[in-house]
């Protein structure tokens, strides 16, 4: 993932987008967060090699680190830190 680590600012909030560099015929079939699944739907999406964490759920989230483990189609994983500030 490119960058491994990103911010977001609950007063001035925006999507947080990562590049993903999937093997050939991969893709991403969960995103997880302290091992709970963080639902699709509103929450990321994927597209073009391009994970987006959604700044309105990204808003919910406590502020402080928040460390997403993105599951691949192929097995491998891969983390993001989000650091979540007021």
């Amino acid at each position: 993932l490119t960058p491994s680590a990103a911010t977001f600012s609950k007063a001035s909030p925006a999507d947080v987008a990562v590049s993903v560099n999937t093997p050939s015929g991969s893709g991403i079939s969960s995103v997880t967060l302290s091992e709970a699944a963080v639902t699709k739907t509103g929450h990321w999406t994927y597209s073009g090699g391009t994970l987006t964490f959604k700044s309105a759920y990204l808003a919910t989230l406590e502020n402080g680190a928040a460390v997403f483990t993105v599951n691949m189609t192929n097995g491998d994983t891969a983390e993001i830190t989000i650091t979540v500030g007021a």
